[in-house]
C-alpha cells in the first residue's frame, strides 16, 4: 500500500501542486494515468488490492498517444476502434456489478458533438438486462430524443438498473476538461450518483437486485463490446477505479479546484 504521507516532486526539485499529500488509496482497484506513449496502457495502482497488471489495457484500433492532458499528457479515441480492453478476466471488475460500494473518477474532453448515436466510455456488458455486467456511456441519439446524457447501467441477467442523466449533462464542448465521479452505494435500494466538476448531482435510487455472477464481457474503455454502441470521439485523464464510495471531502480533493489531483 502507498505511504499514508507522500510529497513527490517534479523534475526541478518543486513540490507538484497536482500530486496528492496521503491520499487514501484504500480500494484502488486500477489507476490510469493515461501517460504512456504507445503499447498498452498501464494500471499503476499500489493498494493492497490493486488488480495490477491484469487491468492493463491492450489497444485496438490506434489511439493518439501524449495528447496534452489535464495533468501530463492524454489518450485521444477517435471514435472509429479505438479502445483498450482492460484485462481479459471476466471476474475482476465484478465489484462494479455485484452490489459492492465502488468509484470511478475521470477527467473527459470530447472531440466532436452532435454524434447521434450512443458512445461507450466503459463497460462490460451490452446494453441489456439479459447479461450480467457494468456499463456507462453517452446518449445522444436524436430519434431517441436523447442529448448529451450520461447514461450508467447494471444488468443481472434479468433486468437493469438504469441512471439516465438530464439533456445536456456532458457539455458540448470540445475544448474544456470536465470532471466526472460515479459512486454506488449498494444496498436494498441500491443508490446511483454521479458528479461533474464537484457539482451537478445527479442520482437514482430504486430498487434492484445485484448479479453476483461474473460479467459477461471483458472490460473495456472507449467502448463497452457492444456492437449497438460506437467507440467514443474523446480524450481521457486520470481514470481511478475504487471498491468503496469515496467520501464528499475526498470528491472535493480530486477535482481540486478544476486543476485535478494525482494520487501518486
Amino acid at each position: 500500500m502507498a505511504p499514508l504521507f507522500q510529497q513527490p516532486f517534479m523534475s526541478g526539485g518543486f513540490p507538484s501542486m497536482n500530486r496528492a499529500a496521503g491520499f487514501d488509496d484504500t480500494g484502488l482497484k486500477a489507476y490510469y494515468k493515461f501517460n504512456e506513449t504507445s503499447g498498452n496502457l498501464i494500471n499503476v495502482s499500489e493498494s493492497a488490492v490493486d488488480l495490477g497488471s491484469a487491468a492493463d489495457g491492450t489497444s485496438s484500433g490506434d489511439p493518439t498517444y501524449s495528447e496534452t492532458g489535464k495533468i501530463g499528457n492524454a489518450i485521444s479515441f477517435d471514435g472509429v476502434g479505438d479502445q483498450f480492453q482492460l484485462g481479459s478476466s471476466l471476474s475482476q471488475w465484478n465489484f462494479l456489478h455485484d452490489g459492492t460500494d465502488a468509484t470511478i473518477s475521470w477527467w473527459m474532453k470530447l472531440n466532436a458533438t452532435e454524434t447521434d448515436d450512443q458512445s461507450g466510455i466503459m463497460g462490460t456488458g451490452t446494453g441489456s438486462g439479459s447479461v450480467h455486467g457494468f456499463e456507462m456511456l453517452m446518449d445522444d441519439r436524436s430519434g431517441a430524443s436523447r442529448d448529451h446524457k450520461l447514461q450508467v447501467l447494471l444488468s443481472n441477467g434479468t433486468a437493469a438498473k438504469f441512471l439516465n442523466t438530464s439533456d445536456g449533462y456532458i457539455p458540448k464542448n470540445t475544448t474544456t476538461w470536465y470532471h466526472y465521479i460515479y459512486t454506488y452505494t449498494g444496498d436494498a435500494t441500491p443508490v446511483i450518483d454521479v458528479y461533474r466538476d464537484n457539482a451537478n448531482n445527479e442520482s437514482d435510487s430504486t430498487a434492484f437486485t445485484e448479479s453476483v455472477s461474473n460479467a459477461t464481457y471483458a472490460m473495456q474503455l472507449g467502448n463497452i463490446g457492444n456492437s449497438a454502441v460506437n467507440n467514443f470521439d474523446f480524450m481521457l485523464d486520470e481514470m481511478s477505479i475504487f471498491s468503496r464510495k469515496i467520501t464528499a471531502d475526498e470528491r472535493s480533493s480530486l477535482y481540486n479546484s478544476g486543476s485535478g489531483l494525482e494520487i501518486y
